[in-house]
């Protein structure tokens, strides 16, 4: 199996029982930012990362015995940055640490804007959580912007 195939094998058996807030199949969502990578061009790092960025984060149980071998230091260091921590907070602690990965930054930024694509939500009338989460989404949005305008 190629290195991005145990990737999506991986992200289709940890997101497996996992619907959206839209009531869709969560993996879904990875699934469409590996295909914005091959849109934009980008490589195999690129789409793995994609198909694994809330792997750690959401499927803990089946994450544990995984074997990641087959990840580069720069993907595991990629995830590890994208990797959302219990208690942390998300603007002051886990934006910071992902902007210093451009692997994990252009994959959050891909992230932040399927997250905030209301169509994802169709059946359901958005709430005031809603808005407050996209406002932080637009936030980090602006983090990741500035970030790539300060390193050029």
């Amino acid at each position: 199996m190629t290195r991005l195939g145990k990737a999506l094998a991986l992200c289709a058996s940890g997101h497996q029982d996992q619907t959206d807030k839209g009531g869709v199949t969560y993996a879904l969502h990875p699934i469409r930012l590996v295909f914005r990578q091959i849109a934009k061009g980008r490589g195999e790092s690129h789409q793995i990362v994609a198909a694994l960025h809330d792997y750690f984060e959401d499927c803990k149980e089946h994450a544990n015995g995984s074997d990641l071998s087959f990840l580069t230091p720069a993907e595991k260091y990629a995830l590890e940055c994208l990797t959302h921590k219990n208690g942390e907070d998300y603007l002051t602690q886990y934006m910071p640490r992902v902007l210093t990965s451009p692997l994990a930054m252009d994959i959050k930024e891909d992230d932040l804007i399927d997250n905030s694509d209301g169509n994802r939500m169709p059946n359901r009338e958005l709430t005031e959580k809603d808005l407050k989460r996209w406002e932080k989404y637009r936030r980090a949005l602006e983090m990741i912007r500035v970030a790539r305008l300060q390193s050029n």
